[in-house]
């Protein structure tokens, strides 16, 4: 074959694998635009793409009205102690709610205490509040649910807590603050190294004690690290916490004492007794 038979023979071979594989990269690009459009529509963003074909990760879109936190156990609360939640609803989407209604669900130890959500209606973008608090008469777990809802759109979160009854007490010979269950089982070391802990208080999340070196201490009711709140107290000997305040017994200098739960604002409330060595708060 003459030279130029060659080049007219090898020619169209040439051309038509060129269409071949531009028609092959046209309909590739439009394969991956409609699998971008699709993925978009159902939630799914693509991470790229390879010879081996599209890899996609789904992402979870964010709802339109959601709580945050999404849910809360309020843990172990003593039967005639509260504890509360404050919950925040944050609008996602571009356009404001219809006017809003908050409810919950579920047990009656749960109660809307507070809030800036009802009534109104959310701008996007915009946040407002929902405190709940979970009171148990009884001991034993519960549940609820809290809700936020528009004419289209709702918000839920999860509530659970369990009523119980713990029983604390200090060691005064090994340095520690113990608990266990009302029936005995369950002894569980809170704090330890402390320095002849005498007298113990609780409220719904801390327990608090006096050293007999002159100090009163709180920590975790779950236990872990010990706080050192005030100092300088003259053999304190009794210990007891109400409305927010913390009272105790001065046993050597004979006074009877008060406090913020924090430890600050210390005032002596009576002085001149002889030996105080117990103390007990009523309401009323």
């Amino acid at each position: 074959m003459q030279p130029g038979n060659r080049i007219l023979a090898r020619a169209p071979a040439f051309r038509g694998a060129a269409v071949i594989n531009r028609g092959r990269s046209a309909l590739a690009r439009a394969g991956l635009a409609l699998g971008v459009l699709a993925a978009a529509a159902a939630g799914t963003v693509l991470a790229g793409a390879g010879p081996a074909g599209a890899a996609a990760a789904s992402t979870t879109a964010l709802r339109p009205l959601a709580f945050t936190p999404s849910g809360h156990n309020f843990g172990p609360v003593t039967v005639g102690q509260t504890a509360q939640q404050k919950f925040t609803l944050k609008n996602n989407s571009s356009t404001t709610s219809s006017r809003l209604t908050v409810s919950h669900a579920g047990s009656a130890r749960f109660s809307i205490t507070a809030g800036t959500c009802a009534g109104i209606r959310l701008q996007p973008g915009k946040t407002c509040t929902v405190t709940v608090r979970f009171a148990p008469t009884a001991t034993g777990a519960v549940t609820g649910t809290l809700k936020a809802a528009g004419t289209s759109r709702a918000a839920t979160a999860s509530l659970a807590g369990t009523g119980g009854g713990y029983l604390y007490w200090s060691n005064y010979q090994n340095g520690t603050i113990n608990r266990a269950n009302l029936d005995g089982t369950g002894v569980t070391t809170l704090v330890s190294g402390q320095t002849d802990p005498i007298a113990v208080a609780v409220d719904s999340s801390h327990i608090y004690w006096a050293n007999y070196n002159g100090t009163i201490n709180s920590a975790p009711l779950t236990g872990g690290t010990a706080t050192t709140l005030v100092t300088g107290q003259s053999d304190p000997d009794a210990v007891a916490v109400y409305g927010g305040r913390l009272y105790w017994a001065n046993l050597g200098n004979g006074t009877i004492d008060e406090a913020n739960l924090n430890g600050t604002g210390v005032t002596t409330l009576a002085s001149g007794q002889a030996g105080p060595q117990g103390l007990a708060i009523s309401p009323s």
